[in-house]
């Protein structure tokens, strides 16, 4: 099961990745894909022969972690008396399940939005089930309590292909998507979407960006905890094979436009200060408290911590 990135609490990282120059390249006019440059041919798998909604239920039970009371109405009156769920899903267009090839695997995808209720849990689960060969299944999730006080997606297709368009409703005090720091209150409700594509079995914001030369990616991560912090620098060139899905990524980014603060009031959360070099030394910095200011950054994070774990930086190349 594959769920989005949890950072170890007591670790303080400090590193500065070098990227080889030859590695950036593409045009950047095409939007990503997962692992195809053409619609494969459909392969059958599970997810195909659910037809109920008691089937769908049972199948992400089976695949997830979830205890609580899952349905695709709300039973509390709390969803639309207090949240008013379920009108901003009829709203949205927010089906409970759709089918579809999110990844362009050739493998039918499930994308969910259901409700859990128990008594210590109310809120809305969206997620979408990717396919594989074999049976194989892996979890993304598009909730994040920290953050959000509502999201819903439904399924999109660009130039005959499946996407997923998301939504997101929070209250301004909990995200600040700015290019300078957070500020004050009063706040508002803020609503905005992004069409989101799959590339490399994570779901990011579909950009057209213009392709750059990476030079270099500093970063600074704060842990959660304010102690017991150990401390890790180094710097290494890593392999071309190791880079190629990070280049991926940095390219389908488009980075430059990014804000350059990502805030939530949420207290006792990671930090981030990603220092990206390109272009013959142009920089963009970009400061993220709560490490969740894209998707994209969220899977940039998760793909940099990936790579020290692989390898600590201090330890050279054979």
């Amino acid at each position: 099961m594959v769920f989005r990135f949890l950072l170890a609490p007591l670790l303080l990282l400090a590193h500065e990745l070098v990227l080889a120059q030859t590695a950036a390249s593409g045009t950047g006019t095409a939007p990503a894909t997962a692992r195809h440059s053409h619609a494969p041919h459909h392969i059958p798998n599970r997810i195909d022969s659910l037809v109920t909604d008691e089937q769908v239920i049972n199948f992400i039970k089976t695949q997830t972690r979830l205890t609580g009371h899952l349905s695709f109405h709300p039973d509390s009156p709390a969803f639309n008396t207090q949240w008013n769920y379920q009108a901003k899903l009829d709203s949205f267009g927010a089906r409970p399940y759709e089918k579809a090839d999110f990844d362009h695997n050739g493998h039918t995808d499930l994308l969910l939005n259901a409700f859990i209720q128990d008594p210590h849990d109310k809120s809305l689960c969206t997620l979408v089930v990717l396919a594989f060969d074999n049976d194989s299944f892996a979890i993304k999730s598009f909730s994040d309590w920290r953050s959000y006080y509502f999201r819903a997606a439904k399924t999109i297709r660009i130039a005959g292909r499946d996407y997923i368009h998301l939504l997101h409703i929070s209250p301004n005090k909990f995200r600040s998507r700015t290019n300078s720091s957070p500020t004050a209150p009063p706040w508002n409700y803020h609503q905005y979407s992004d069409t989101l594509v799959c590339l490399d079995d994570n779901f990011i914001e579909l950009t057209h960006p213009t392709p750059h030369q990476i030079e270099k990616i500093q970063y600074l991560i704060f842990p959660s905890e304010p102690w017991g912090k150990q401390t890790i620098t180094g710097s290494a060139l890593r392999s071309k094979k190791e880079l190629a899905p990070l280049n991926r990524l940095l390219k389908q980014l488009d980075f430059p436009h990014l804000y350059n603060h990502y805030n939530i009031t949420a207290t006792d959360q990671s930090e981030c200060t990603l220092e990206i070099t390109y272009d013959h030394g142009k920089k963009k910095t970009i400061s993220d408290w709560g490490m969740n200011g894209t998707l994209g950054l969220e899977a940039l994070y998760q793909m940099l911590w990936d790579l020290h774990q692989v390898r600590p930086p201090d330890i050279p190349l054979p």
